[in-house]
């Protein structure tokens, strides 16, 4: 879980970009203004409301000294009993997760995530900068209240249509039993994470 964080992005315009790699940490709501700059030759395209995130093509073009180093990503989906957030600043990836966990990693010398510096007082400055980051205008209890109400709206629809819900459009034959997400989703995902959860379903499921 949220280990998103470390997907690469591929940017392929050869007529316009020199092949180069960024290390900077860039976010996915950082598309649509980089789109909306090439599109425009970098004058913009005049938005009454600017787009959330920032436009790469700075990065894109030679680099972006302003540029702040920082995504955050939330996850409260399947296999998630609670919501959980993540904040990622230059090297150090702060997590805090469904409430319970806490982690801070350096991920330039520990790329793998097997030591967690959370409870280091070396580091105790680094962990609340990014504690106080990721609780700028996010309220973990609003979003689960949010949440279960969903489930509830959902749980209804479910009884009355009966069976398991299912996510998975069927395009071809035998789709229903291809992806993981139809096949007791709830037990599925639990099994998933390590160390392994019992399964969770929402509450008021029967």
């Amino acid at each position: 879980m949220l280990r998103k964080a470390r997907v690469p992005l591929v940017c392929h315009v050869p007529a316009a970009f020199k092949p180069r790699r960024i290390r900077e940490n860039v976010s996915l709501v950082d598309l649509l203004p980089t789109l909306l700059d090439i599109a425009s030759d970098g004058k913009g395209m005049g938005l009454p409301v600017p787009p959330d995130g920032r436009s790469l093509l700075g990065l894109l073009t030679g680099g972006d000294p302003a540029w702040p180093d920082l995504v955050i990503s939330e996850y409260s989906a399947d296999g998630s009993t609670g919501p959980s957030r993540m904040v990622r600043k230059g090297p150090w990836k702060h997590m805090d997760l469904e409430g319970v966990d806490s982690l801070l990693f350096n991920l330039e010398s520990d790329p793998l995530e097997l030591n967690n510096l959370a409870a280091a007082p070396a580091h105790a400055g680094t962990l609340a900068e990014l504690r106080t980051i990721l609780s700028d205008g996010w309220d973990r209890e609003e979003i689960r209240a949010r949440v279960l109400e969903s489930q509830r709206r959902r749980l209804l629809i479910h009884r009355v249509t009966g069976g398991e819900p299912t996510y998975v459009p069927v395009a071809r034959e035998g789709d229903g039993r291809r992806y993981v997400r139809n096949i007791g989703a709830a037990d599925a995902k639990a099994r998933a994470r390590l160390p392994r959860v019992p399964s969770a379903l929402p509450d008021g499921a029967q």
